[in-house]
């Protein structure tokens, strides 16, 4: 199942996912205004949720609550069963990792001490894993 996962598509995933977020994270340090833009983002990419990342992973929706940006993205071609999943964290971790800390639009959102949480599921919904980046993670 790791084999699946190249570059590309994990590239994708994260432009897509980031994307709605950083917008809305850029300004202030006010952690109520940090707060109102994250839920906003979220409430605004859901709306026109899910939607397909690619032909693999669908993105079923997002939240923010506590200093906590997390995605719930499907696995569309795996059932619990089928999924070896200290392969799936141990693939996706350190590439989520190394794109949420390095890359340029990303670190407003590290900046503001939020992390990201992906909670991922099978084709039938049921959650079989989540990876969390947090700020301290960029700063090693």
């Amino acid at each position: 199942m790791v084999n699946k996962y190249n570059t590309k598509y994990l590239q994708a995933l994260l432009i897509y996912l980031m994307a709605g977020i950083l917008y809305g994270c850029s300004q202030g340090d006010d952690p109520e205004e940090i707060h109102i833009m994250a839920k906003n983002t979220s409430n605004a990419m859901n709306s026109n949720l899910p939607d397909m990342v690619n032909q693999d992973m669908l993105l079923l929706e997002t939240d923010y609550e506590d200093m906590v940006f997390s995605y719930y993205v499907s696995v569309l071609n795996y059932s619990l069963d089928s999924v070896d999943i200290g392969a799936f964290v141990e693939y996706m971790r350190p590439n989520l990792v190394e794109n949420v800390c390095t890359l340029d639009r990303h670190q407003n959102f590290i900046n503001k001490d939020i992390s990201i949480r992906y909670v991922y599921s099978d084709k039938n919904q049921v959650e079989f894993t989540e990876i969390i980046v947090q700020p301290a993670d960029c700063r090693k």
